[in-house]
Parts: C-alpha cells; sequence; structure tokens
C-alpha cells in the first residue's frame, strides 16, 4: 500500500523531472533545491513507513545530486562567458 508521504515524495520528483525536461538549468537548479528542501522538511515528521523513509533518502539524495550539477553547470557556463574577451564577440 501506497502510503500519503510516498505519493507526495513521487510528486514532488515528477514535477522535478518535468521541469529538468523543459531543458532550463537555473530553473531545474531551483526546483532541485527547492524539492530537496521540502523532502528534508518531510525527514522531520513523524509517522513514515519505512518504505516512505527508504524512498525520502534516495531521493534527497537525488535532489541535491541534481541541484549540485546544475549549479556547476551554470558556474562553468559563467566562467566560460567571463573568459571571453569583447574582441571574440
Amino acid at each position: 500500500m501506497t502510503d500519503n508521504y510516498t505519493l507526495e515524495i513521487e510528486q514532488l520528483m515528477a514535477g522535478l523531472n518535468r521541469t529538468i525536461a523543459e531543458g532550463h538549468a537555473v530553473q531545474s537548479r531551483d526546483a532541485a533545491y527547492a524539492v530537496y528542501l521540502k523532502l528534508m522538511a518531510l525527514r522531520e515528521q513523524s509517522g513514515i513507513s519505512a518504505e516512505a523513509e527508504r524512498l525520502l533518502e534516495q531521493n534527497c539524495q537525488k535532489a541535491w545530486l541534481l541541484y549540485e550539477a546544475f549549479h556547476l553547470e551554470l558556474q562553468h557556463e559563467l566562467e566560460w562567458a567571463n573568459s571571453r574577451s569583447y574582441e571574440d564577440v
């Protein structure tokens, strides 16, 4: 049986996947961080089943890794843009 926590986790991750599919790094980074924060808030609630706890742990890690990946991608793009001289444009 799927509990409410599991459904909420699945809905959060589905929304994140939709945002990522749109292909915008800034929005994807921000969405990953927002989902991570929401998942962390769920971890502090009581009454979570063992199944939901496992799913929560996995998806917290996934959301954080996605946040870091998009953050690094944006950082590299900014560094590349800053390294270009105005003469190259």
